[in-house]
């Protein structure tokens, strides 16, 4: 793992919905590694150098596609996110709730064809 991965995923722990890729908000991972490695910088981890080229290359970082099958990703992120809001991180990343939507998944799939 490089230095660049290696900030990416040592920045996702402080808010995993938020920072991830694959949420609502792609590219919020930049920011917040950028803050990663300005700390690792001024901790003496990295070189001024290193923090530089690496910020450089944040955005142009490509993730794996999503290949598990969520149905309605756009929708489930969202909802995800609402219970981040009204409920915390840990409660949802825990698991436990039990939550019903107004999703008809059956009628979308008709409303394609």
């Amino acid at each position: 793992m490089d230095l660049t991965e290696s900030v990416i995923l040592a920045g996702l722990p402080q808010s995993p919905s938020y920072y991830s890729p694959y949420g609502q908000n792609p590219k919020a991972y930049v920011q917040r590694s950028t803050e990663v490695l300005r700390r690792m910088q001024e901790d003496g981890y990295i070189a001024k150098k290193q923090e530089d080229d690496t910020i450089k290359k944040l955005p142009t970082v490509v993730f794996q596609i999503q290949d598990h099958n969520i149905k309605a990703p756009h929708f489930s992120f969202y909802v995800r996110d609402l219970l981040v809001k009204q409920f915390g991180e840990n409660v949802v990343e825990q698991g436990g709730l039990q939550v019903t939507t107004t999703l008809d998944y059956k009628l979308e799939e008709k409303r394609k064809r």
